[in-house]
């Protein structure tokens, strides 16, 4: 699949932020992986069941101090993206 045609399909299953984007597809998974910068340290990840994606965010969880338990620090969008069954 050429780049466009990969982007077309994502983006019928997922909001992709403009700008640049770099993708990497494993034709053995059939999974397309999108990432919205050049190198990415992903640290947690989110799964949305209904579209079947999954996003990996950068960042660390740190310890809430006054109430004693551990939060994951807000991270506003992902690094990267893995569409699969294109």
């Amino acid at each position: 699949m050429a780049k466009a045609e990969l982007l077309r399909a994502a983006r019928r299953r997922v909001n992709l932020p403009p700008g640049q984007l770099w993708l990497d597809y494993q034709d053995d998974v059939d999974t397309l992986y999108i990432s919205l910068k050049e190198k990415t340290h992903p640290t947690h990840s989110k799964s949305d069941v209904d579209d079947l994606v999954v996003f990996d965010y950068e960042g660390r969880t740190g310890r809430n101090r006054n109430h004693g338990y551990h939060r994951p620090v807000e991270i506003r969008q992902p690094v990267v993206i893995c569409v699969p069954s294109l």
